[in-house]
Formats: structure tokens, C-alpha cells, sequence
């Protein structure tokens, strides 16, 4: 390791050179201290100097060349011994140099900034900048000694002063002694040598910089970005990435502690570089080719959980840019910011208007059809029994009635139904009005899903159903009407009953939902459809989805007004669309504006009681509100969930596990209880249920605490497939 010597007087720097045991002694003088020391160096033999250009101007691939070509040109041995005095980017320079020199010649460091002597001549990283970013090329090559002498401050540019503060503010974090130090007003000379020796003790411990090194990045992943960006002083440069790195990660008590820092040095008095946007993706250019980067898509992250506790987290790159757009859009800062997002339309009422549409007999035009792949899927299966979709402005248009436009044929015709409840449960019963023989090829989850009751009426209906080990659903018509009403059982679903009320309403034959005790509003929604439809409508305008909208709502409640675009009113059919009227009692302010919905957020979120059986796909949502309101929380009827396409029950109770949050679970009454908390910035690594709602409600507890990996994220193609970049 490097020995660390004190020395008093600046003029000692020569008896420093005569004291090296070498005969060849290469000066790498920073121009600065060049022009403020003109009598610095007896120049003698044996001596050679090399002016490097002050600053970062020196840190560059020519610069390093030239300096190789001067000291091989003056004459270089194996035992020549090369000297660095200057600041840190100096250093860094000059140390590579000698990396390079002969393959590595010995070399000292006489650090002339505050920055150099707490960091940059500590630890052996020599490098030069790249035009990708800073400090791309270089090597590790510890100095054999590193001299220190306060006096150098006493002529430090102020600039250059502020730069070496804002380095120091990372040990402020890093140790316990040096943040002690500080609070305590101790003089500049015990500050410097122990944050030299700190350094010092972390690189004697991992000097490769594989492990516990990786902790002196702390605040250099956004830093380096800002310094590029921005072009700031490399100090400066870091104590904004701290403060920005707090903030998206929502490190409030070190936020304050920063806070405490920057009250003592005066630094609450530097200009934002950022004061009107944070140019998000400019940054993540140059994020994405920092040296901390370990893989195609993750970067290791420091970030402290408590003075003198560091820690090393691997974060996406993708969740990095979400939370910096978060902050830009006002997440998370004082700004006045509403975020303007558009939400997909209800596929509810989307599929609901596909099957009916293929049943009766004029043409329809559907407008504002969401893209999820459940409609999707809905659309190819229709396609494939005869119907004819078209293109058309805003929309499709859907000709031909089934099952007039079947072609008749003896092989069974197979169709790719995809995960949707909504799609295999709605076309069995179109199908079943047919000749032919259908065989529904689902994803693995519908496997586990329940089907019996839509079967048990099939079977009254005399349709031949066929279910085994190969085949999941295999249905042939036509079906025999023999009375005018026919039970169906709700109690695991209302899709069951909508299926079947839909393929007969042209006969009037009345489908009575039994034990509907869950989703009511979609069965009136099928109801009202179904009479439409009746009454000879043709054109028809899906209103947006609320269950999607409730997740960048229930996001809003904890970060700031939102405005959604595309929603025109409330949709009384889709029960999820009670989450507003919960918003409103809570305290949230809606506004219908001439530009869409405006939610103007929450100053303070209380918890709440809700009864959700009529809206179970909202309650992961909800799990999510109550675990970051003031209090507990109380949702009531979940036990429904364990039927989804997912245990969401169990998923979501797995989830706030990770996040710590007290919950629990009444299952004799079917409640459960949150005890809400506030966001602590913990990285969590998810691996939800290949479910589109666990995976949204997922993201939402990565984004409000400090990210991690999130699998499955292809799964909110079902029902949302831009929420990634809606909710940031």
C-alpha cells in the first residue's frame, strides 16, 4: 500500500525529491501550481519536467501519449522514479503515465487540491477520459508514497475548493469518524488525513476494486453523468449526483444529512445545474457507459443505509432512467409539474363488443380499441371462425354474423386463445352456436383456472364439450334449447354468465347469474351491451380501462397531480372505477377538463375500509395505496383473488413482505388489514406471477422505494402494454 506522509511547508517539495532514491526523476507539474509556484523545483540534473495542462484538459489519450514520447525522449530507466504534483485529475494523468512507462516504473503523488488529497491520490486508479465518459481508460497503479501539506489550500482557486467539498461530502456518509469530524468543527488538516486513511484502509482491503472499493462510488453514477452533461467540476459534479441519487431514491434522512453538510461549507448557495429540466436522456447516455456498469441492462448502484454503512445494490437501467423521469416530472421535487399520460381503453368492454359483434348481423365499428393481447387474441380467434375485420380511422370495422359465416369443416379447427379469462370464457359459448369442432389452445395458466361451471350449462345446452389431458377445450354445436332460462354459477366469476348471455341474447333466452356476489357492474355492463346491440347500434367507443388507471393514480397519491388524456367521463360499468369515488372521500380532488382528467393529487393519505367485491382487480392496487397511508387500512372481500390468473391473494401478501409492511390477514371474515409505513428506499429484486396485474402493482413498490430487478415484465402486455413508460 501507498505510505501517506505529512509535511508542513511547501517549500519542502524539493528536499521530497532528493530524499527519492533514483537517479532519474520524472516531474509531472500540474500548469497551475507551475504558474503560482514559479521556484517550486530546483531544476538539476537527473530532474525532468513535464507542464501538464491543469484540470481535466490533461485527462485525454493525446496528452498521456505526449507525456510517454517527452520522458522517453529525455531519457527513462526502470528504476526512474515519477513524481505527480498537481490536483486530482493530475494525478490520475500523471499515474498512468508511469503505468505505462517501461510497462510500470515506481511513482509518488504530491496532491495539491483538496479533492487529491482526500481521494484521487489515494488508492492506485489511474485513467483519462474518453469522449463515451469519465475515466474509461486507465489502470490500477499505486503510488509508492503520497506527501500531503495543507498549506497548498491556502492558494486553491475557490472553484477548485468547492470541487474537493464536494468530494468530501461522500465521506460525510462513508465514515463515522469523518462525519463526526465535521460536526464537530475539527481543523481541515485531521479532516484530510482521515478521509486519506479511510480511503486507504478500504483499498488495502480490496485494491482491485471486486468488492467493498466499489463503496467510494458513492454519488459517481449520476456524478459522472452531470459532470459530462453539465460540464462541472468533477467534485461539484458528485455532490449533485448525492443529491440526486437521495432524491429518486427517496434516502430522506440522508437527504437531510447532505443538507447538514452543505449549511456548514456554505454549498446550500450552489445554482441547481438542472433548474429547468433534467435532461434524462442525455444522461442515461452517458450512464450507460459508466465503468459500474456489470451487464447489458444493470449497474451497481452505492447507496448508505446510515452514516458509515454503505451498500452495493445492482440496479436496471431501465429502472435508473424511470426514477430520473420520475424526479424530472416532478416526483419527488418541489416543482409544479402534472404528468399528462393517455391509459389503454377497457378490454372488458372491448371483448364483450367483439363477441357481440360477431353474433349479430350488422356491420360494427369499434373506435378506440386497446392493443392488449387478450383483444388480440380475441380478434385472431373471430378472424379464424369466418368473421371479416377491417381497418378503419380511430378503430375496426366487424362484418359478418356467426354462425352464418362459418366454413364448414370436418377437422377441427384450432384457435389460440391466449391467458384471458375474458377471451376463452366469451368465445366457448359462441362457439358452441357453430357446426364445427373447436379446439381453444390457451397459455399453461388457463390450465389452472376454473371452467366447470361454464361446462355444466354447456352440457344442458347439449353442445359436445371435450376436455383431457391433451385437450384442454374442444367444443362442437349446435346447441339444443330446451327451456327459456338457464342458472349459471358466479361465484368464482361473472365471465361465466356473460359468455353464455351473450351467445343466446338473439334467441331471448334469460341467463340467471346465481350467487353473484362479486362484479356486478360487469354483468350490468354485458346487460347494457347486450341491449345495444339489440337496439341496432352500430358504432361503438371503448371507454378507458380503470383498472389500468388505477395504478398511475394510485402512483399520483404519493408523487403529484396527473392528467389523463383520453378519459372523457366515468364509466359506471366498469366497477373498478370506484377507486375515484375512494380518491375523492380520502381527499382527492378530480376535475373533468376540456384537456381530460385531471387528479390533482394528495397532501395527505389516510388509511381507509373498502369492500372490493366488485371490484377484486383493484385490490393489489389498493394493498399498494394502504401500505404507504397514514394508518391502517382495512379491504374487505380477497379471498376471490386466490381464483385469478395468478394466488394474487397470496402475491400480494409476498410483496409487502419484501417491503416490510405489517399486514394482515382475516381469512373466518375475509378482510385484510395494511398498516401503512412510509417509502424507505430499499432495492428489492421481484419475481412476480407471470400476471399483468402483480407484475404493475410490483413496479409501483420498486418506484416509490429504490428499484431492483422486476421479472416478467412482458406480462402487462395482456391489459397494459405501455406501462413502463406511462407510469414514469
Amino acid at each position: 500500500m501507498s505510505e501517506i506522509k505529512l509535511f508542513d511547508e511547501i517549500n519542502d517539495v524539493n528536499k521530497i525529491l532528493n530524499e527519492i532514491d533514483s537517479d532519474r526523476i520524472l516531474v509531472v507539474l500540474d500548469s497551475n501550481i507551475n504558474s503560482l509556484y514559479l521556484d517550486l523545483i530546483d531544476v538539476r540534473e537527473g530532474i525532468e519536467i513535464y507542464i501538464a495542462p491543469a484540470g481535466e484538459d490533461c485527462k485525454n489519450v493525446s496528452e498521456v501519449e505526449r507525456a510517454c514520447e517527452f520522458f522517453i525522449e529525455k531519457g527513462v530507466h526502470r528504476g526512474a522514479h515519477l513524481v505527480a504534483i498537481g490536483g486530482g485529475a493530475c494525478s490520475d494523468f500523471a499515474g498512468l503515465v508511469a503505468s505505462l512507462l517501461l510497462r510500470g516504473i515506481k511513482w509518488s503523488v504530491i496532491p495539491t487540491t483538496l479533492l487529491s488529497m482526500i481521494d484521487a491520490s489515494i488508492g492506485g486508479k489511474v485513467a483519462v477520459n474518453s469522449k463515451y465518459g469519465k475515466n474509461l481508460i486507465g489502470a490500477f497503479h499505486l503510488p509508492e508514497k503520497v506527501y500531503i501539506c495543507a498549506k497548498f489550500l491556502e492558494t486553491l482557486a475557490e472553484d477548485d475548493f468547492i470541487s474537493g467539498l464536494g468530494e468530501l461530502a461522500k465521506y460525510y456518509f462513508l465514515d463515522e469518524q469523518v462525519f463526526n469530524l465535521i460536526n464537530n468543527e475539527a481543523s481541515f488538516d485531521e479532516i484530510t488525513l482521515r478521509c486519506a486513511k479511510y480511503k486507504q484502509e478500504i483499498v488495502e482491503q480490496d485494491f482491485k476494486e471486486g468488492g467493498i472499493r466499489k463503496v467510494l462510488n458513492l454519488g459517481h453514477t449520476l456524478g459522472h453523468a452531470i459532470e459530462k452533461v453539465y460540464e462541472l467540476p468533477h467534485g461539484v459534479a458528485v455532490y449533485w449526483g448525492l443529491k440526486l441519487i437521495f432524491n429518486i431514491f427517496h434516502r430522506d434522512e440522508e437527504s437531510q444529512f447532505l443538507n447538514q453538510f452543505s449549511s456548514i461549507f456554505g454549498l446550500d448557495a450552489l445554482m441547481c445545474p438542472w433548474e429547468d429540466s433534467l435532461p434524462v436522456d442525455e444522461m442515461m447516455e452517458f450512464i450507460a457507459k459508466d465503468k459500474k456498469i456489470i451487464s447489458r441492462n444493470t449497474i451497481e448502484v452505492i447507496l448508505p443505509n446510515g452514516i458509515g454503512s454503505p451498500s452495493i445494490q445492482t440496479v436496471s437501467l431501465d429502472d435508473i432512467r424511470q426514477h430520473l423521469l420520475a424526479y424530472a416530472n416532478g416526483a419527488g421535487s418541489s416543482k409544479s409539474y402534472i404528468k399528462k399520460i393517455k391509459v389503454p381503453s377497457s378490454k372488458s368492454f372491448a371483448n364483450r363488443a367483439l363477441v357481440l359483434a360477431a353474433i349479430y348481423p350488422q356491420d360494427i365499428q369499434l373506435i378506440n380499441m386497446p392493443e392488449s393481447t387478450d383483444v388480440v387474441n380475441m380478434l385472431s380467434c373471430l378472424e379464424s371462425i369466418g368473421l371479416t375485420i377491417e381497418k378503419a380511422e380511430d378503430g375496426i370495422i366487424i362484418r359478418g354474423s356467426f354462425p352464418e359465416c362459418e366454413i364448414e369443416t370436418e377437422d377441427v379447427v384450432e384457435l389460440y386463445s391466449g391467458d384471458g379469462g375474458t377471451t376463452n370464457r366469451f368465445i366457448i359459448p359462441l362457439l358452441a352456436l357453430g357446426k364445427n369442432k373447436y379446439s381453444l389452445i390457451p397459455s399453461e395458466k388457463m390450465f389452472e383456472r376454473p371452467m366447470d361451471e361454464l361446462v355444466s350449462v354447456l352440457d344442458d345446452l347439449d353442445a359436445v364439450v371435450t376436455r383431457d389431458e391433451k385437450t384442454w377445450f374442444q367444443i362442437q354445436g349446435p346447441i339444443s334449447i330446451s327451456r327459456g332460462v338457464y342458472e349459471v354459477d358466479c361465484s368464482r366469476s361473472t365471465q361465466f354468465a356473460t359468455g353464455l348471455a351473450m351467445a343466446l341474447s338473439p334467441r331471448d333466452i334469460d341467463v340467471e347469474p346465481v350467487n353473484l356476489t362479486t362484479s356486478r357492474p360487469y354483468w350490468d355492463m354485458t346487460l347494457n351491451l347486450i341491449e345495444r346491440f339489440k337496439n341496432g347500434e352500430q358504432v361503438f367507443e371503448v371507454p378507458v380501462d380503470f383498472s389500468s388507471l388505477g395504478y398511475p393514480l394510485a402512483y399520483g397519491c404519493l408523487t403529484g397531480p396527473v392528467l389523463v388524456e383520453n378519459c372523457k367521463g366515468i364509466d359506471r360499468f366498469q366497477a373498478d372505477s370506484k377507486f375515484i369515488g375512494l380518491l375523492e372521500e380520502l381527499g382527492g380532488q378530480f376535475d373533468f377538463t376540456s384537456n381530460g382528467l385531471l387528479f390533482n393529487g394528495m397532501d395527505n393519505l389516510n388509511g381507509f375500509e373498502i369492500d372490493c367485491r366488485d371490484c377484486p382487480d383493484l385490490i393489489p392496487t389498493l394493498c399498494f395505496l394502504a401500505s404507504y397511508a397514514n394508518g391502517a387500512t382495512i379491504i374487505r372481500s380477497v379471498e376471490v383473488l386466490i381464483h385469478k390468473e395468478s394466488d394474487r391473494l397470496s402475491a400480494v401478501m409476498d410483496l409487502m413482505e419484501l417491503y416490510d409492511i405489517e399486514h394482515h390477514y382475516n381469512e373466518a371474515e375475509d378482510f385484510l388489514e395494511i398498516i401503512g409505513t412510509k417509502p424507505d428506499g430499499r432495492i428489492v429484486d421481484i419475481v412476480p406471477p407471470r400476471d399483468h396485474r402483480m407484475v404493475m402493482v410490483s413496479y409501483l413498490y420498486q418506484l416509490v422505494n429504490g428499484g431492483g430487478n422486476l421479472e416478467n415484465k412482458d406480462c402487462v402486455e395482456k391489459s397494459f402494454p405501455d406501462f413502463f413508460e406511462v407510469i414514469a
